[in-house]
């Protein structure tokens, strides 16, 4: 007997159940191709709109943006943009200093590091320089030759490929973090309007606001003010969006207890295309709204609050 939590469906098992429960199918039938794909639509549209609830913890993950002098707009993810999930970032820092020209460098530890990889080394003048790993041994190779010097104890990122992030649904919490203390602070969000109001988005200095836009494709993040270096760079907790359903076998991007929630709002959702008699269609109506508030209700963080009296009397109503 197990005991780890391995239960989970497929998208056609979803689907399938939804059928059944809608009485499209009898328990053993196999839908035909048509009501799968009719099915599987309506799944990720389902899915898609709920993103916009916003009560995934499971998909709030962390992710590290490197700052570059001088650059207040960074694509998300984009290949003019570096920014990797934070838990896949290796950090060290050089054995020696180096001249420009060179093809390969020495660490304290190569640990994580690995061909392909994204490598950022910081130059003496405090800028970090992109390349990709070609080799890992005694040395670490570079693919394209160091621009200027490096002085040794300089601080050198590592990030596989993989590492790189899908973009944001949402930005819900932005730090910034030094690299020679790895002290982080907070930075304070913008709103677009307050963003686009900034009269000099080009001045340098210490980033302490950020706005960010999720469009399509890839979010656009702006900081403020523009970055005088790389010496600090910015952690950030963001939203991933939910993955589709694509193929029969794909599993539900969503912990096991969601599974209920997923087969009778299916059920709801294509209900509509069959003739369900009042009773059942009641009953499928009340499950869907039950199972979805017992997930969304566990959904959420238990962190506390506090409430306190507000003295400002500027305030307060009259009266």
């Amino acid at each position: 007997m197990t005991t780890s939590p391995t239960f989970t469906y497929s998208r056609d098992q979803i689907i399938r159940r939804s059928l059944r429960q809608c009485g499209a199918i009898a328990a053993g039938d196999t839908p035909g191709a048509q009501e799968v794909s009719d099915a599987s639509d309506a799944l990720n549209a389902m899915v898609a709109e709920w993103q916009a609830s916003g009560l995934h913890l499971w998909k709030e993950k962390e992710a590290t943006l490197f700052l570059q002098p001088s650059q207040y707009n960074y694509g998300l993810p984009a290949s003019t943009s570096h920014v990797c999930a934070t838990p896949l970032l290796n950090q060290t820092t050089t054995t020696f200093g180096y001249a420009a020209g060179v093809s390969s460098i020495q660490v304290g530890s190569a640990s994580g590091f690995g061909d392909g990889d994204a490598i950022g080394i910081m130059l003496a003048s405090n800028a970090l320089f992109w390349t990709t790993v070609t080799g890992v041994g005694g040395a670490i190779g570079l693919a394209s030759p160091l621009p200027s010097a490096v002085n040794a104890g300089a601080v050198v990122f590592d990030y596989p490929q993989s590492a790189v992030i899908y973009r944001p649904l949402r930005v819900l919490n932005v730090r910034r973090i030094l690299w020679s203390s790895m002290i982080e602070t907070m930075v304070t969000p913008m709103s677009r309007l307050d963003y686009r109001n900034q009269p000099d988005k080009t001045q340098t200095g210490v980033v302490t606001q950020y706005f960010y836009d999720p469009q399509l494709g890839i979010g656009q993040f702006w900081a403020w003010p523009n970055p005088l270096d790389s010496t600090n760079g910015l952690r950030f907790t963001y939203m991933e969006p939910i993955y589709d359903f694509n193929t029969a076998a794909d599993y539900p991007d969503f912990p096991q207890e969601w599974i209920n929630c997923l087969v009778w709002n299916l059920s709801q959702e294509i209900g509509i295309e069959y003739d369900i008699p009042a009773a059942r269609w009641a009953m499928i109506v009340k499950r869907a709204e039950e199972t979805k508030d017992v997930v969304s209700g566990f959904d959420r963080e238990p962190e506390s609050f506090y409430l306190g009296v507000n003295f400002d009397q500027t305030s307060r109503g009259n009266g």
